[in-house]
Parts: C-alpha cells; structure tokens; sequence
C-alpha cells in the first residue's frame, strides 16, 4: 500500500507450533533481543523486528510442524548487527550472507539461518525497498 509515494507497511502475525518452548523463547528473546507481550505459558507472543508473531508449546492435538521460510526486511546497519551476533553466538547459516550489487542502488542481503525448533529465518536488506514491492509493469 502506498500513501502520498511512501510505503506504508503494517505489522503481520505469524503463528506456529514449537517442540520446546524455552528454546524458541531462549533464541528469539534472549538470543536476538525481540521483545515478549502476552505469555501464557503455552504460547508466548513475541515482537519479531516490529511483526508478531506467536509461538505455541506442542502438546495433544497441536502438532509442531517445521515453517519453510519467514523473515524480516531490515535496513542494512541493523542487518550487519543481526548477522554479528549470530556469528559471535556460533549460529550455523543455512545460507552464508550474501550481498548483491554492491554499492549500487540495487545493492541487496540476505542469509537464512534455523531456529532451535528448526524453522528457516531469512533476514534480508535491499537499498531501495521500494522497487522490490512496486510492479515495473503498472
């Protein structure tokens, strides 16, 4: 959505089930610093870089099932922070970080690491976001 040429983005919620709670709250919280709300014990929402998301304990009739792939757009500086801690806590990439273009208006990153519970995080920066949500075809 764009109001007056800027992209205005509200916040998504993503919801998922995890084996071991204390592990997705230990790397999502304390690992990477993302903020708790509500915490009822069996679920915990947590803000994931200004997006909610909600992570359910297994139990019976609620099956934890792996996410393919979810991340945050982040601005570059905060991307460089992201991949340094990860890097200082030893947090193996599934995909090493990877910059395209760089120097240049298209310049672009991305890495794609696994969660505790084994779900894929990608996190990804673009110098001009704008482009990468604006049909070239319109």
């Amino acid at each position: 959505m764009f109001e007056r040429g800027e992209l205005a983005i509200k916040p998504f919620h993503l919801s998922f089930v995890v084996p071991d709670l204390k592990k997705a709250r230990e790397f999502y919280v304390n690992l990477l610093g993302c903020a708790v709300g509500r915490d009822t014990g069996e679920w915990i929402d947590v803000i994931f870089y200004g997006h909610q998301i909600t992570i359910h304990q297994e139990r019976d009739g609620i099956v934890a099932k792996p996410i393919d792939h979810f991340g945050p757009l982040l601005e570059k500086e905060q991307w460089g922070e992201v991949l340094a801690l990860l890097k200082a806590n030893s947090i193996p990439f599934v995909l090493e970080p990877l910059v395209k273009g760089e120097n240049s208006e298209n310049e672009a990153g991305k890495f794609v690491v696994k969660d505790p519970e084994g779900n894929l995080l990608e996190f990804k920066y673009y110098n001009n976001f704008a482009d990468t949500v604006v049909s070239k075809n319109t």
